[in-house]
């Protein structure tokens, strides 16, 4: 019994960090972050903002090649736009429902149709990183 309380106490008085394994990782905005961790270890993760998506476990033993999930990271801006989206369908429509992933993937499934070569010119355009060109005309 007496060992059992002075564990408990040692706990509590001493540093998370000489009894547990702590990691801290520097991440930059938008980037993601795989944990990986095993069974029965539990892990704690402190973010700074509220993260838009979050996946916990590995969901890939839940889904066949036909219902697998994935996920992706948008803007408020875009978040914003995709609600406004959902609004626009579901105003005068009784007969049934639509969330953002339904708009998000009648956008993907017809991507085809609205993206141009026009629209790939302005996005290589928005993310040109002189750094990487140049590294890339060292590097051949």
């Amino acid at each position: 019994m007496f060992p059992r309380i002075a564990f408990a106490i040692l706990m509590f008085l001493l540093p998370l960090s000489t009894w547990a394994r702590v990691r801290t990782v520097e991440v930059k905005k938008d980037q993601i972050v795989t944990v990986r961790t095993a069974l029965g270890v539990a892990t704690i993760i402190q973010v700074p903002d509220r993260p838009n998506s979050l996946v916990v476990g590995d969901q890939s033993a839940f889904a066949s090649d036909k219902t697998a999930m994935f996920r992706v990271v948008i803007s408020k801006e875009s978040n914003e736009r995709l609600e406004s989206a959902v609004s626009r369908c579901a105003e005068g429509f009784d007969a049934g429902e639509f969330t953002k992933s339904d708009i998000a993937n009648y956008i993907f499934q017809n991507l085809g149709k609205f993206f141009s070569e026009s629209d790939v010119k302005a996005l290589r355009a928005a993310h040109f990183d002189e750094k990487k060109m140049l590294g890339s005309i060292l590097s051949s």
